[in-house]
């Protein structure tokens, strides 16, 4: 017989060992008692916890009941200095009494082993028994040894979430989803962070673009700050604390070190906070932050002959820093502010011009130069030389208008030679040729000398009126689209509703008599009374939601109508003589109407305004008046 048939029929025969190896014993009793250990296995049937603690001669013995002093994690960490665990284990012959089945358990651990995680796998075929909450503990704990991990300690949501598995089983009879839990868990060491000065004034800037691509024309040139921000800091080192693992190894923090030599030095323009976490630079004042030599100060004016993707790149200081940019370049053949660059200030001087796609956002803007084409400027108040870019705003004043947009709410203009402008109100002291000109108040021109000029009254194309106006009709068309079946719907039901009355009455009739010889009418017919009765509630329903929504649309209309009667407040003053083919119109918006002027050659009419009459039909009308007392209007 061979020594492997001789291990297949040697049985073992049940013993307690204690052991701090049961694995290592496996082998052990392999070796002297020749069987082999695919059926050899063992359950735990007590843990022996040795703990050495710190300032104490002589380790302690924990007993198993006295476990849960390792829960704290300031002794678990700080006095104990080493762990051992042993076991009295009983080894069996699973011939002899084979297991119970339990369902699959894996193990997960984290990189510091300070957390084990268990999932106990959905399973149909396990079957409950009185111990299974032991047996699955014990299964889990072999697991644990296996790998060298404390067993017993620090983990009382095990014991919960197994009680919380065993009650699923014992009801449901299966397990019916997968179950992770906290199996043990150490300790985490606490990092040690260094010393560090933050620059915030300089995180402002941001060179990514909206694509997520980087701005390489964005490099902070000029960080702008406002009043009371933090702009630097000094952060305190702060020193770490030691952790322990589930192995009972201390896991050592390292220590933080100290790097900054040097506090910032400052003027009066930036004061200081200081606190347990570390040292605050803030800014008394709005304006850019500046810094020569390690010495930091806060100023709000800045000259510079330039702003070049060679020399600056962009510059953004944003519009509430209370800076003033004078850029002094005033060569009309260069850029002062050159391609693609993007300006953002308080206050912007441009002595020169302004490049193709360069943007120039301020609350207040001056150029004296001209505008390229594709150049955007962006301001509450602006004085401009030659526009020939957009222009975006509330204010502005123009030298000369040649092809440019201006979009504001005030616009004085020296000499328009074509463009665009939409404003309530324009000023133009001479008029030439080819605008296309939108208002909601007056325009005033001191001098034509052109043709071809639209001049177009119109509330709806006005930023606050239009928004207005705009806003209303999105919301009367909306309405339109939901009540465009109701009439149909309505009349369905209406004749539904007709249709049943006559049987529904002789139905009613006959409950009440049934009613009076104390008989119960049939369920036919209550049914029958009920469906009737939903159908001319719903009927009647849908007839006020209609109604409701259709005086909705007339409250709108109605306060579209409020605001569009200040066209008729609305002129065109023109002080000299007019040229045929420029063309006047006034747009109501309900009804949707133009009321049209064309202008004649040499005709004098100092004010055009558009009236509202009654015709001799008693309809309303409305017509263009002309009259040349430019004082009255």
């Amino acid at each position: 017989m061979t020594e492997n048939q001789k291990a297949q029929q040697t049985f073992l025969a049940d013993m307690e060992v204690e052991t701090a190896n049961p694995y290592g014993e496996i082998l052990n009793l392999v070796k002297n008692l020749g069987v082999d250990s695919k059926f050899i296995d063992f359950d735990i049937i007590k843990i022996k916890t040795e703990c050495k603690i710190a300032g104490e001669g002589q380790p302690r013995q924990i007993s198993e009941e006295k476990l849960d002093i390792f829960d704290d994690d300031k002794f678990y960490v700080e006095r104990v200095e080493s762990i051992k665990q042993s076991y009295l284990v009983k080894f069996y012959d699973i011939r002899r009494a084979k297991p119970v089945p339990l369902p699959n358990v894996s193990l997960n651990a984290n990189k510091n082993l300070t957390k084990i995680l268990a999932t106990v796998s959905q399973n149909a075929d396990t079957v409950y028994f009185k111990e299974f909450d032991k047996k699955l503990i014990n299964f889990i704990y072999k697991k644990l040894i296996k790998v060298g991990i404390l067993i017993g300690i620090r983990n009382g949501s095990m014991i919960e979430e197994i009680a919380k598995i065993s009650s699923v089983l014992r009801v449901k009879e299966f397990i019916d989803k997968d179950y992770t839990f906290t199996v043990t868990a150490g300790v985490n060491v606490k990092l040690s962070t260094d010393d560090a000065l933050i620059f915030h004034y300089k995180n402002k800037n941001k060179p990514i673009d909206e694509n997520d691509k980087i701005d390489y024309a964005n490099r902070g040139y000029l960080l702008g700050v406002v009043e009371n921000e933090l702009i630097i800091e000094y952060v305190k080192l702060v020193e770490g604390s030691d952790g322990r693992d589930v192995r009972g190894n201390l896991l050592p923090a390292q220590k933080a070190k100290a790097t900054i030599t040097k506090m910032p030095e400052h003027t009066e323009n930036i004061y200081l906070k200081e606190d347990k976490e570390g040292i605050k630079f803030y800014s008394k004042k709005a304006g850019y932050v500046h810094e020569v030599k390690g010495l930091f100060d806060i100023k709000d004016e800045l000259d510079v002959n330039e702003i070049t993707f060679k020399t600056t790149g962009s510059v953004d200081t944003g519009l509430d820093t209370n800076v003033t940019l004078n850029v002094k370049e005033n060569d009309l053949t260069k850029d002062a502010v050159g391609t693609g660059m993007t300006v953002e200030a308080n206050e912007i001087n441009v002595e020169g011009n302004v490049a193709a796609n360069a943007v120039v956002k301020a609350n207040k803007v001056t150029i004296g130069g001209q505008t390229h084409a594709k150049a955007v400027i962006e301001a509450k108040e602006a004085k401009i030389a030659v526009h020939i870019g957009s222009f975006e705003g509330e204010d502005v004043e123009i030298d000369r208008l040649e092809g440019g947009k201006v979009k504001a709410k005030k616009v004085v203009i020296k000499s328009v030679i074509g463009g665009e402008i939409i404003a309530e109100s324009v000023v133009i002291d001479t008029l030439v040729s080819n605008s296309n000109i939108v208002i909601a108040d007056t325009l005033e021109i001191k001098k034509l000398k052109g043709v071809n000029n639209k001049i177009l009254v119109d509330f709806s194309m006005i930023k606050n009126t239009g928004e207005q106006i705009n806003d209303r009709m999105a919301k009367i068309k909306t309405i339109r689209e939901q009540i465009v079946k109701m009439p149909r719907m309505l009349e369905f039901k209406r004749w539904v509703v007709e249709e049943n009355k006559g049987p529904i009455n002789v139905i009613k009739a006959k409950i009440e008599e049934l009613k009076r010889t104390n008989n119960t009418p049939p369920v036919t017919f209550i049914k029958k009374l009920k469906e009737y009765q939903q159908l001319v509630h719903e009927y009647n329903a849908l007839l006020k939601e209609f109604r409701e929504k259709k005086a909705a649309i007339a409250e709108l209309k109605g306060e579209i109508t409020n605001i569009q009667e200040s066209i008729f407040n609305s002129k065109v003053i023109n002080h000299s003589s007019w040229r045929e083919f420029n063309e006047i119109k006034f747009r109501l918006i309900d009804p949707a109407r133009d009321i049209t002027y064309n202008t004649r050659e040499n005709e004098i009419a100092r004010v055009i305004t558009v009236a509202k009459i009654e015709t001799e039909e008693g309809d309303i009308d409305y017509v263009i008046k002309k009259n040349n007392n430019v004082k009255k209007a």
